[in-house]
């Protein structure tokens, strides 16, 4: 196991969840991630928590071209969590097209005893506009 004796203990909490989702990619599109929850609440940047509690956190990191999104709901309901993101093509500065490659990670019952964990790949490439690139079924 991991030993994590030397940390202090106070500064450990546990934050269970009904749902976590993570985006990452390699493309800044990723940080224009949208999740549209049952009955059809969206969670993006401009509305980054909605009336049932969903939360989303979107972070880049330029310096190594890492992009991340997470989405977090406490009381997850059952339904269709739809993954979107706002694909605007990609280029490198010389000029060569590169496809985007998205992983979607999902958390069911985040820290709780039965946790579950499905991983999504997604290629997209030619696309521009809000493309749902994935759901997660709760």
């Amino acid at each position: 196991g991991l030993d994590i004796s030397f940390i202090d203990t106070g500064m450990i909490k546990i934050l269970p969840a009904g749902l976590r989702i993570a985006v990452e990619g390699n493309n800044n599109s990723v940080n224009n991630v949208q999740i549209l929850e049952p009955g059809n609440a969206i969670c993006n940047f401009t509305n980054p928590a909605t009336v049932a509690g969903g939360r989303l956190k979107t972070d880049a990191q330029y310096w190594n071209n890492s992009y991340i999104s997470e989405y977090v709901i406490k009381n997850a309901v059952q339904g269709k969590y739809r993954v979107k993101v706002n694909a605007n093509g990609y280029y490198n500065y010389y000029g060569n097209h590169v496809p985007e490659a998205i992983r979607i990670v999902s958390f069911k019952n985040f820290h709780r005893k039965d946790m579950t964990i499905e991983v999504q790949h997604v290629s997209i490439d030619n696309q521009y506009g809000v493309v749902e690139i994935g759901e997660v079924v709760f």
